[in-house]
């Protein structure tokens, strides 16, 4: 194709040279320079060929062009060709400058170039990239499309050029105008940035040209691209120029294209922003939208201005929104032959309430602008259908939000005028008074067909700022439509709104608020008897709250008698509040009462009605108000709330505890109606009242529910009527026995129970008490004494009566509901969160809070005494603050503090009858209560409290006993850091163990604690000195007592010889807890101790001796006490023909040997004494073992002597010894290798005892006396709603809960044939009382369990159970698990011996679920209460004065602890006072006995001889008188003269058991 043009030159100069002569000639002068020319051109090709130097080939470029450029070259792609490469970016400028002027000429040359030609040049501009070149690339581009005409051959890349060139111009001119010139190069800046400005131009015209020509050739990809860029542009640009080639670009697209879809919400908002921006161009703009919505999209981009408008997504500017809302409105007002689309007005009206979802006021107020251009146009109007006017109504209401910007003042009229400086929130509030005025005058002339309640709606929005007229227009409209009624489904609010808006809001004229009170009255009128509790809750009582501030003479008369209308007929709940409210406002200010004698009426009576009486002095304009008829007369009084308003009374005696009850009263109805939310509310408004620094009844009155606050297992709440909070109240002295020793019979039971002569209390936090001699009594009758008055009462004594005295008195004003409120609870569990509940949570943390408050700084004795009395009650129930372990632990720091500092709050002051050690009483209760949260302590925090009881023990005396209580519970609850603290304990109990009332707590601590050996694991010998020594010392002490008074009741008592048995008890324990190797050196400080206890110096006591003898026992074994069956039978050949036996009394012991003639010598040596029974055999040392002898059978025995010797036994009758022939020993043998040789002293020697009935009677009569303690408990289960004793006893079993608790008592015995366990009575033949019993024991105790509801159920033939009743009705001791919901009684299964009860309640009440499902919690999560009842003749024991709190794990454990000892007490009490014989000290006195029986016969015997021998007479009387004197000798173990310190070392001596070793 290169050739072509060179052949059509050739011809055309062919033709024009034949044409003339002188074109001839001219031709020939042409051709001749044309030839010159081609060899320079030759020449200059091909130095620009590679090969030559950059300069050369640089000049030979630019020669090459300029001539190109001038005459026309054959083939300028072979230029091209051999210069491409000094375009490359390698090159200095001025070669690529030379290579772009080569390109540009050798385009311009050619009036056709080939597609190849085109797409060679194309791609060579398109992939240079330097942008020092672009100006080239630009012209060469431009050169090659004829100015973006002509794109053949790359219309496939042009679209990508173009959008990538946009953008890196724009960048480039953009980057220069924001850099500003620096002074040495402004002149170089300036022109560079005109350059750049050019190209950005150029760029534009050209793309523009492009889509001008070329629309179809591109694709909608490359527009999209194009027109992204170039709205990108437009909107980052701040320059007027580029806005108008942008706007230029998309009006040439629009007319000769189409814009892609996705790129109409770019072009719309720069259409609008344009548009509102700058104003030459609104027409411009115009234009291009309404080319566009004549187009074939119109739909889309019309629903493209108003998602422009919309500001629910689209976070447009403010100016794009304002200029979408303007040319939207002139399309909506555009005439039908323009060609634009119809816009309907509800279409408009919605498309202005979306552009309001910008939450701008300006935006707004365009929108008003443009909203009253509608109302304007009576035409649009009257299209706006009665459902189309709740947009523009909305659009009103959500402007009205702007109005708090608006200055105060300024009302919303019609007529008002912007003035300059206006701020728009102004001009917005002249916009909406036009526009109100319009709604107004159609409303008034009935030409409104909207909606009259929203129009009236948005007046009330705009109240403050209406005018008077309006704003009775608003009320007119409330009435005449009855809008405040119950027909309307709204009338409450409505009712709320005329409060709100047109009473209490300042500002309000009288005549409008006149009006309001006078609109309520009218609603009162008609709704009271059927939705007059609905009126009061949620309208009145919030007007009537602000009785107490109002100022307006004319609205109180008004308000006051619409309250009096209101209580005469309001029920009880709302009739105590509005009361309070009648308080407020005219008894504040007690001084007016004192000043005119007058008492005011805080209630009145609901049973016995009275014509109404002013309660207060009032106005002359309020004298009519006496006159209204109750009309509340005929209602009755609920039962439930009869108690707080059966009569003429007041919740309470001063004027805030009248609405502290009243808030309780309040709780208590809405806590049975299920009304949780409202309890919530109340609650925390009485924890407020409780933590104030107000009036002490009204903090108390509070204080009682909040204390009495329970929940169950399901953490629903319920109320407890009563408290056990008696033991701390009798500590001060606030129950009426010790309330009367210290202040007097008469004071406290005729004014605190009677309301009669007692002096005014003191009220703290400065508000006088209305109580006085008659006038108001603590039950809350009100009565009024003649001539009284109330100044008097309030001049009388500050000496202050207890506020609370135990048994409390009605401390609720109501019965609280038995059920637990399903829908308040202190957690939401987790079914809760995911389905969604009504359930409220009582927010019990604020509660909390405040008690640890008043703890620790409060100053009110009366409030704070009676929250230490009853708050460990309340933390008994662990549910109820277990997830506040924060708030928790707090607490227990600061009581863990007090008790280590010995501290109260400094404010606190205690009356003259409670001193510091009384309240320690009760911080310590406190503390032990809450040891079920150790689980959430650190063993830090543990060891705090571990301290805290210790250092009670010693501080004061009156907590001691106390202490060891929480320090006993510790001991299972936390045995860490019980077990580190324990030596430090033991050692204090030394110090308080003499202690009145203490002794008996210390001993049955240390008893139980013998049974827990992982707890003194730790211990030194010094610390178990130290624990005998603490026995011991309570021994001599008490025997020191019966020194002094030997005949003295009180020595006698159940109760001191419990704990004298006690003492015995813990030595013996502790001994037995020893290990074996080591008992032996303890042995000889224990009898020291207990020879220096003895009561006379002659003898040692009973109970020394018996325990001594014990100490022998064991120190080298730790054997059975009780022997087994004689088995000597079993070894001897021919029956017990063969056996001797003889027994003697050896000291205080009973010595039987049994020998055998034909076994070569053994023997079985029984050996009975006080503390055991224990059996030997022995055989002499011959040269056979005896173990061989053994090991043979009576039958292989008998076999072999039959086998071997028949004959010989035949004949001679005696049995062959296997071992040969051995020597026949006789019983008295055995005893002499027993004895001391030589001859024993006389009063240590054996008395044989003669073989006859007598002995063996005495004998068995000794073996069956017990060597260890029994004990039989009776275990009861109480099921929900047991209280019968015939269906409790009736129960096979239990709840899961019970049967754990049963199964850690013991192990579990089959009853059947069993002979070694004590069973207490059950039977071991025929299962008539269960086949199993569970049982317990150690060396010295066993403990047999009798179940009821392991025992049979027959009651088709028993309904009584009268066969479970022989059993516990019998036992001393009865455990009771109480599972019933009430609480339990001792006489709902009484019994002669049922001494003690132990009940064991779970720590909440519990549901079937709890029951009885598989619990899944921990054993030390789950917890219960153990409660003692005792009768009344049972002196107090145990750790269980107070109720206890113990974890299911540590249950079992602790009841069966408390149960041996309680046991034990019962039998001393048993036996009706008098000296405790133990059951060692029985067998001793047996001995005794038999030995003193064996004296005189002995001495009998002799004086028998002598009157048979008169030759010895003599001696016979010598021998009687020396038998008398050894029988009274032997009433004791020995006979020793203790007064002789040596025979005192000798005994000693004798005891030290190590030398056997």
């Amino acid at each position: 194709m290169s050739g072509q043009p060179k052949l059509f030159g050739a011809l055309r100069s062919f033709v024009q040279a034949r044409s003339t002569p002188q074109t001839a000639v001219a031709h020939d002068a042409a051709h001749s320079h044309d030839a010159r020319t081609s060899l320079d051109q030759d020449a200059l090709l091909q130095k620009l060929r590679p090969g030559h130097t950059l300069d050369e080939r640089t000049s030979a470029a630019l020669g090459l062009a300029k001539i190109t450029k001038t005459y026309a070259v054959p083939s300028v792609t072979e230029i091209w060709l051999a210069g491409k490469d000094l375009a490359d970016t390698s090159n200095p400028p001025k070669a690529r400058k030379a290579a772009f002027y080569l390109m540009i000429t050798c385009i311009n040359s050619q009036t056709e170039l080939s597609s190849v030609d085109r797409l060679l040049f194309f791609q060579a501009i398109q992939e240079h990239d330097v942008p020092e070149d672009f100006g080239m690339q630009l012209k060469a581009l431009t050169a090659l499309t004829k100015n973006g005409r002509d794109l053949t051959s790359f219309e496939q890349s042009i679209g990508t050029l173009l959008a990538t060139w946009l953008i890196q111009t724009y960048r480039a001119a953009d980057k220069r105008r924001q850099d500003p010139p620096s002074k040495d190069k402004a002149t170089a800046g300036t022109s560079t940035e005109q350059s750049q400005e050019d190209e950005l131009t150029a760029v534009f015209q050209f793309a523009t040209n492009a889509v001008k020509f070329n629309f179809a050739i591109f694709s909608e990809n490359d527009i999209y691209a194009l027109l992204y860029n170039v709205v990108s542009i437009s909107k980052r640009t701040g320059t007027r120029s580029d806005i108008t080639l942008a706007l230029e670009f998309m009006d040439t697209l629009i007319c000769y294209g189409t814009i892609p879809v996705k790129n109409l919400s770019g072009v719309m908002e720069v259409l609008c922003s344009a548009h509102e921006t700058i104003a030459e161009f609104g027409e411009r703009t115009w234009r291009i939208l309404g080319n566009l919505l004549k187009s074939h999209i119109s739909h889309s981009a019309l629903e493209t201005l108003r998602s422009v408008i919309d500001g629910t997504e689209n976070e447009q500017h403010i100016n794009t929104v304002k200029g979408a809302l303007r040319l939207f409105t002139r399309v909506f007002h555009a005439k039908e032959e323009e060609g634009l689309p119809v816009i309907e007005v509800e279409m408009a009206m919605t498309t202005y309430r979306s552009a309001l979802n910008k939450r701008s006021l300006r935006t707004c107020l365009e929108v008003l602008r443009h909203l009253l251009e509608v109302l304007d146009d009576k035409a649009l109007i009257g299209q706006i259908t009665y459902e189309e006017w709740t947009v523009p109504l909305e659009i009103l209401h959500i402007s009205t939000q702007y109005l708090e910007e608006v200055p105060s003042g300024l009302m919303i009229v019609p007529g008002r005028v912007d003035a300059p400086g206006d701020s728009h929130a102004v001009k917005l509030a002249h916009v909406l008074g036009d526009i109100v005025g319009k709604l107004r005058k159609m409303y008034e002339e009935h030409t409104f067909n909207g909606p009259e309640g929203d129009f009236v709606d948005l007046l009330v929005r705009v109240h403050e700022r209406l005018p008077v007229d309006m704003q009775e227009l608003v009320l007119e409209h409330y009435s005449v439509n009855h809008l405040c009624l119950p027909n309307s489904p709204d009338w409450i609010a409505n009712c709320e709104v005329v409060v709100n808006s047109f009473y209490t809001h300042p500002g309000k004229r009288t005549e409008i608020r006149q009006r309001a009170v006078r609109l309520l009255s009218d609603v009162w009128d008609v709704v009271q008897e059927v939705y007059g509790d609905i009126l009061v809750d949620e309208v009145l009582l919030p007007l009537f709250d602000t009785l107490e501030k109002e100022k307006d003479a004319v609205v109180v008369t008004d308000a006051l008698a619409l309250l009096v209308d209101v209580g005469v007929v309001a029920s009880e709940e709302h009739f105590a509040t509005l009361s309070a409210v009648l308080r407020r406002c005219a008894g504040l200010r007690m001084s007016q009462y004192a000043s005119t004698g007058m008492t005011p009426s805080l209630t009145k009576s609901v049973t016995a009605p009275e014509p109404s009486t002013p309660s207060r002095h009032m106005s002359s304009s309020l004298a009519s108000l006496s006159e209204h008829p109750s009309r509340g007369s005929e209602r009755t009084h609920e039962s439930e709330g009869s108690s707080h308003m059966d009569t003429v009374g007041v919740p309470s005696a001063s004027l805030p505890g009248a609405a502290a009850k009243s808030f309780v009263y309040m709780f208590l109805r809405c806590l049975k109606d299920n009304e949780a939310k409202r309890c919530a509310a109340i609650f925390e408004d009485l924890v407020g009242l409780v933590g104030s620094d107000g009036d002490s009844e009204a903090r108390l009155v509070a204080m009682k529910l909040l204390i009495r606050i329970r929940v169950d297992m399901s953490r629903q709440t319920w109320i407890t009527p009563t408290i056990d909070n008696t033991e701390v109240a009798k500590v001060f002295n606030r129950t009426p026995k010790t309330a009367v020793e210290h202040e007097g019979e008469q004071n406290i039971l005729g004014s605190r129970m009677h309301g009669e002569g007692h002096t005014p209390r003191k009220v703290s936090g400065g508000s006088e008490s209305i109580s006085g001699s008659g006038l108001l009594s603590r039950g809350g009758s009100l009565r009024r004494p003649a001539g009284s008055r109330l100044t008097e009462h309030l001049a009388l004594s500050l000496e202050s009566l207890p506020l609370w005295i135990v048994p409390e008195s009605d401390p609720l004003p109501m019965e609280p509901p038995q059920k637990s409120c399903a829908y308040l609870v202190t957690e939401l569990g987790e079914e809760d969160a995911e389905t969604g509940t009504r359930k409220v949570v009582l927010p019990v943390v604020k509660w909390l809070r405040t008690a640890t408050n008043i703890l620790e700084r409060d100053s009110d004795w009366e409030v704070y005494s009676y929250l230490v009395a009853g708050l460990a009650p309340q933390l008994n129930n662990t549910p109820l603050f277990w997830k506040h372990i924060p708030e928790i632990q707090r607490l227990r720091g600061l009581i863990c503090n007090q008790l280590s500092n010995g501290s109260t709050p400094s404010r606190l002051q205690m009356p003259n009858n409670v001193r510091k050690t009384d309240v320690m009483v009760g911080i310590v209760v406190t503390l032990t209560s809450m040891i079920p949260y150790h689980k959430h302590n650190s063993k830090q925090q543990d060891d705090e409290v571990i301290q805290a009881f210790q250092n009670g023990l010693l501080k004061w005396q009156r907590t001691a006993k106390y202490c060891m209580h929480g320090l006993a519970v510790c001991c299972h609850e936390m045995p860490l850091s019980s077990t580190r603290f324990l030596a430090q304990t033991t050692g204090r109990l030394s110090q308080i163990i003499t202690a009145a009332g203490v002794s008996v707590h210390v001993l049955e601590f240390l008893y139980s604690l013998a049974r827990a050996p992982y707890l003194y694991v730790n211990f030194t010998e010094a610390d178990h000195r130290r624990v005998f020594g603490v026995a011991l010392q309570y021994i001599q002490h008490a025997n020191t007592i019966t020194k002094q008074n030997p005949n003295s009741e009180a020595t006698a008592s159940a109760l001191n010889q419990y704990v004298l048995t006690q003492a015995y008890n813990v030595l013996s324990a502790w001994f037995l807890s020893l290990k074996l190797y080591e008992r032996p050196k303890y042995v000889q400080w224990i009898t020291r101790g207990l020879l220096a206890s003895n009561v006379t110096k002659d003898t040692i006591d009973e109970r020394n001796a018996a325990l001594i003898d014990m100490l022998s026992r064991f120190a080298y074994s730790n054997s059975e006490l009780k022997a087994g069956p004689a088995t000597l039978e079993k070894y001897v050949q021919g029956g017990t023909a063969h056996i001797n036996s003889k027994t003697w009394v050896h000291g205080n012991s009973v010595i039987t040997i049994r020998t055998s003639s034909g076994t070569g010598g053994l023997s079985e040596i029984v050996v009975r004494k006080p503390s055991g029974t224990a059996s030997f055999f022995c055989k002499p040392n011959v040269g056979a073992d005896i173990t061989d002898l053994l090991a043979e059978t009576e039958e292989s025995l008998a076999a072999k002597n039959e086998a071997e010797h028949g004959q010989e036994e035949a004949a001679t009758g005696k049995a062959h010894d296997p071992l040969g022939e051995l020597s026949t020993f006789l019983p008295s043998y055995v005893l002499l290798q027993l004895a001391v040789n030589p001859e024993i002293s006389d009063q240590q020697r054996p008395l044989l005892m003669p073989d006859d009935d007598a002995s063996q009677r005495a004998i068995s009569v000794f073996d069956r006396i017990p060597v260890v303690d029994f004990a039989k408990i009776g275990i009861v289960y109480v099921g929900p709603g047991q209280s019968t004793e015939a269906e409790i006893l009736a129960n096979t079993t239990g709840s899961r809960r019970y049967l754990d608790f049963v199964d850690g008592l013991g192990k579990l015995i089959r009853l059947k044939g069993i002979k070694e366990v004590y069973t207490g009575g059950l039977d071991t033949e025929n299962d008539i009382d269960g086949e199993y019993a569970y049982f317990w024991n150690d060396k010295i105790t066993q403990i047999i369990f009798h179940c009821t509801s392991m025992m049979p159920t027959a009651l088709d033939r028993d309904p009584q159970c009268t066969l479970k009743k022989r059993h516990i009705g019998n036992d001393f001791v009865n455990v009771v698990f109480n599972e019933s919901g009430v609480p339990w009684s001792l006489n709902v299964i009484p019994g002669q011996f049922n001494f003690l009860n132990m009940v064991i309640t779970p720590d909440a009440r519990t549901d079937f679920t709890h029951r009885y499902s598989a619990d899944t919690e921990e054993a030390d999560s789950r917890f219960f209460q153990v409660d003692l009842l005792r009768r009344s003749d049972i002196s107090e024991i145990s750790p269980l004065c107070q109720t206890k709190i113990l974890s299911a794990k540590s249950l079992s454990a602790f009841v069966r602890h408390v149960c041996l000892n309680a046991n034990i007490y019962c039998h001393v009490h048993n036996l009706g006072g008098g000296e405790f014989v133990s059951n060692w000290c029985e067998r001793l006195r047996h001995i005794r006995r038999m030995r003193d029986r064996l004296e005189q016969q002995h001495a009998a015997a002799q004086a028998a001889a002598a009157q048979a021998n008169a030759a010895q007479a003599k001696e016979h009387a010598r021998e009687q008188a020396a038998a008398r004197l050894r029988v009274e000798q032997r009433r004791a173990l020995v006979d020793v003269d203790f007064g002789d310190e040596n025979s005192l070392s000798a005994i000693v001596e004798s005891m030290d058991f190590t030398r056997f070793a």
